[in-house]
């Protein structure tokens, strides 16, 4: 069960909330943590602490950490608002642990709130026969080529993977085959996470340099993508067409 910002009737309360309760292995899980404290509260609160989120089984990423004041039912809060992205490593029963708050109200009184803690079962990978990419939504991006270049030129070319609700170190390698009247050779590689909108954002890129060595047409190949979108739970693939 989880409580809701509507039910707080004390001068400390602590939620936990997930964006949903269906979820898949790897796939990116928000979790919101609300700490309300009441104005009368905080003006006598020493010693306050909030534990820190820790999860087996799966990796933690912080993505905010906000404050602010609200009003309900007449009374003003202090709220401290903390977002994680959590990716399950496996499938199965997923336990979120309560999260916990410790201070002194006063000089003496000791305060402890505890937020529920929250199940979820974590369905497993939709496919098996590649690489599994649960994601919101996966973008491929590529440089634009001239129409023509001398064998006294090269080209950089370059390749970018955007994944929205996906870690960097979830996407796969780039790899770009033998191009027919040109040599290829690979150059920098560049990873990263974002984060936006409350999501991570997994970015790779990677760049070649096409030098031609005979004359005549120069193909690319295409470059095509599974990954599951996490929004619609449909099979999806991104596509870059032979150039």
């Amino acid at each position: 069960k989880q409580k809701v910002a509507t039910q707080i009737d004390q001068d400390i309360s602590i939620i936990t909330t997930t964006d949903s309760q269906n979820y898949y292995v790897q796939q990116q899980i928000l979790l919101t943590t609300k700490l309300f404290i009441s104005e009368y509260a905080y003006s006598r609160l020493s010693n306050a602490q909030l534990d820190n989120l820790t999860l087996d089984n799966a990796a933690i990423i912080a993505l905010t950490d906000a404050n602010y004041s609200k009003t309900i039912a007449g009374t003003t809060y202090r709220v401290v608002e903390q977002q994680h992205a959590i990716f399950p490593q496996q499938s199965g029963k997923l336990v979120i642990p309560s999260r916990k708050f410790n201070a002194y109200l006063g000089f003496r009184r000791k305060v402890t709130e505890v937020a529920d803690a929250i199940e979820l079962d974590i369905q497993p990978a939709a496919y098996t026969d590649r690489k599994w990419l649960p994601a919101h939504n996966l973008l491929i991006n590529t440089t634009e080529l001239p129409q023509s270049i001398t064998t006294d030129d090269s080209i950089k070319y370059t390749i970018e993977i955007s994944a929205y609700g996906l870690q960097e170190s979830q996407l796969p390698n780039i790899k770009l085959d033998k191009i027919a009247n040109a040599s290829l050779y690979p150059d920098k590689l560049e990873t990263n996470n974002y984060k936006q909108n409350n999501n991570i954002i997994g970015k790779k890129q990677q760049s070649w340099v096409i030098v031609p060595n005979s004359t005549g047409v120069i193909n690319i190949p295409e470059l095509t993508l599974t990954w599951f979108n996490t929004i619609t739970s449909a099979i999806e693939t991104a596509f870059v067409p032979a150039r």
